[in-house]
């Protein structure tokens, strides 16, 4: 049994390698087929990629958890013409909606974090950031091999 094509681009996007460049990353795609090889080790995999795709909204019919936290961003209060309610978090800054966010995504790098360890493969870019794309130096970053013992420099 082995990971399937769409679990395969799953396994690169959460853990930031540009797909363009699967030439250059050997380690990676020697993870993805030994960790598919196995099947315990495949089934902790895809528990993860199920958890991750909760967490970005890859589940028909269910709002992303991401979604969810993002339609109160910025939400501080909330009134009627009989009551009010705050939001806050204990320091009483009114910033619940940005930690339930911040809890979130922080929530989604724990599993990226922990995708990464269990394959043995170093997280290139954080999905769940907004630096986006870190540019060529990803390969260098993170001591890719060109399969010859040498680093890629791109």
């Amino acid at each position: 049994m082995s990971f399937s094509e769409a679990q395969k681009t799953d396994i690169r996007f959460y853990l930031g390698y540009p797909d363009v460049y699967r030439y250059a990353n050997p380690r990676l795609e020697n993870a993805i087929e030994v960790v598919g090889s196995r099947p315990e080790s495949q089934a902790k995999v895809e528990l993860l990629l199920t958890l991750l795709a909760n967490v970005m909204g890859a589940n028909a019919g269910d709002p992303a958890q991401i979604d969810k936290a993002l339609q109160n961003a910025g939400l501080k209060a909330v009134e009627s013409a009989d009551d009010r309610i705050e939001f806050g978090d204990s320091s009483g800054e009114g910033t619940f909606s940005n930690s339930q966010l911040n809890s979130v995504t922080d929530y989604g790098r724990m599993l990226v974090s922990a995708l990464s360890s269990f394959m043995g493969v170093p997280i290139a870019s954080n999905v769940f950031g907004k630096g986006g794309y870190v540019g060529d130096q990803w390969s260098q970053t993170n001591g890719m091999s060109s399969g010859f013992g040498f680093l890629m420099n791109m």
